[in-house]
This record gives structure tokens, sequence and C-alpha cells, in this order.
């Protein structure tokens, strides 16, 4: 406990700073409580700074905040432009939400093809969610062409991912589990 008191003060004095990354892990700090009090509207305060200055996982946590309605007013939309600055910079969760929300057209016009360009995006940085999500499009041709094989293989990342669903998703397809 004294060792989160310690870091959090450190953080808190560097984010005076203006230090993005500080600004950003103070933010964590106020969020969860860690080595002080829970704050959300000091985390919010904090995070809008760092993702003033271009921090992508600050500008993720900002998109979530509007998302929730936590801490700021529920707003699909600007949640959307906050997680396109993250994903532009390679934000894997950011690109899924994205992808998400295109695909169901939440606080932006729903678009099939900007669905898969950010799914993919994330697929390539790891997103097992988005994975899953594209495999899900192949295998049930939504908006691509029926492409079973294309689907197991976004099954198998997702599953070497530790996807649960994508692999039994795989496994109903006749492909076989990766060992890791």
């Amino acid at each position: 406990r004294r060792n989160e008191e310690a870091a959090a003060e450190y953080y808190r004095l560097a984010a005076n700073q203006g230090l993005a990354k500080a600004q950003f892990n103070f933010a964590l700090c106020c969020t969860n409580g860690w080595g002080v009090p829970k704050n959300e509207s000091k985390a919010v305060q904090l995070y809008r700074a760092a993702a003033d200055q271009g921090f992508p996982g600050a500008e993720y946590e900002v998109g979530m905040r509007y998302v929730l309605g936590k801490g700021v007013p529920e707003d699909e939309s600007i949640a959307a432009r906050w997680f396109e600055r993250a994903g532009n910079q390679g934000h894997a969760m950011a690109q899924t939400n994205l992808g998400i929300m295109y695909f169901e057209g939440a606080g932006v016009e729903k678009n099939i093809e900007k669905c898969l360009y950010w799914y993919r995006k994330a697929a390539k940085g790891g997103s097992a969610t988005a994975q899953n999500n594209l495999g899900d499009m192949f295998e049930n041709a939504t908006g691509v062409d029926l492409d079973l094989e294309k689907a197991k293989e976004y099954y198998k990342d997702a599953a070497l991912n530790g996807h649960t669903r994508a692999s039994e998703r795989l496994v109903a397809l006749g492909g076989t589990l990766p060992s890791k």
C-alpha cells in the first residue's frame, strides 16, 4: 500500500509538469484508488489532458468514458472520435471498439466497410475480439463473401489470444485448436 502511495505521488508530481504518460498513469491511480482515493472527475481531467497531447491510451480512456457516461455525459459520437484518434495510432482496443460501432451504427453511421477496416487493423494488433468478430463475418457472409477457411483462420488467431467462443466456433467448423 505504501508503495502505491509513493508511486501515485510521483505520478502526480510528473503529471503536474504536463507529462502525458504521467497524467495517464495518475489518472489510472485515481480511477482505481491506487495510492489515492478514487476520484473519477480528477481521472477524467487527467485522461483528457494526456489525450489532448496525443497519448493513445488516454484517448481510448476518454472514449470509454463517453461510451459509459462515466464522469462525462454519455455520447457515443464523441467516443467514436476519441477511439479514431487512438486507433490511428495503433491502439487495438480503440480499433476494435470503432469496428463494433461501425457494425452497429452506434455513434456513427453504420458502415460495414469501415467496420472491416478497423477490425482488420485491430486483428493485426492482436485483438482477440476483432479476430473473433471477423471470423463471425466470414462464417456468416456479413458484408463479405462466405469464406469458412478465412473464418477458421480468424477464429484460430482469436483462440490463440484466449477467446473462448472463437475456440468453440473453430472446432464447430472442423478446425483444430492451436497449441500454445
